[in-house]
């Protein structure tokens, strides 16, 4: 994955998304897309009941847990971004062997990234490792997250 390539696109969306919604004084943009990223790591673990949803028969959803996936990802873009985090190349680092425990730590690393520089970091480790864990490829991850790109700019474009 071209992570670099990646940030470039979600830098072009995340500008149209300010010249459509623009930093209101005194917000904390930050923290919205903290907040965002967490909700993001929620909705792809509910499309993965097997995973934790010990008391429902519901099974996996790898298309919907896909768009979720990505989602988490113009997120940790998004904030890269505009927060200049440091980042380093994770497409070889899988060290978790659990899928629960990995989003929660993803969970946990994504909640310190206003404090702990080192958390973004950590954060994408966690991303890579769930991608791995998920059964998906970086070429699928990377692909899915083209496309959803361009869903985003045609969401700004019809008022969104």
């Amino acid at each position: 994955m071209n992570l670099d390539k990646l940030f470039e696109v979600q830098r072009g969306l995340d500008a149209e998304i300010t010249k459509n919604h623009p930093v209101v004084f005194g917000e904390n943009r930050l923290r919205k897309k903290i907040l965002a990223t967490l909700t993001e790591v929620a909705e792809c673990a509910n499309e993965f009941p097997e995973v934790f949803k010990f008391w429902s028969n519901k099974k996996n959803d790898k298309k919907k847990g896909l768009v979720e996936l990505v989602d988490i990802l113009h997120f940790l873009l998004s904030i890269g971004n505009e927060h200049e985090r440091g980042l380093i190349q994770v497409e070889e680092l899988k060290k978790s062997s659990d899928i629960a425990d990995c989003m929660i730590d993803m969970c946990f690393q994504i909640s310190c990234i206003e404090f702990v520089k080192e958390a973004h970091t950590n954060s994408f480790i966690r991303f890579s490792e769930l991608t791995h864990l998920l059964g998906f490829t970086w070429h699928e991850v990377e692909e899915a997250y083209l496309a959803k790109n361009k869903l985003n700019y045609q969401r700004q474009d019809t008022g969104y």
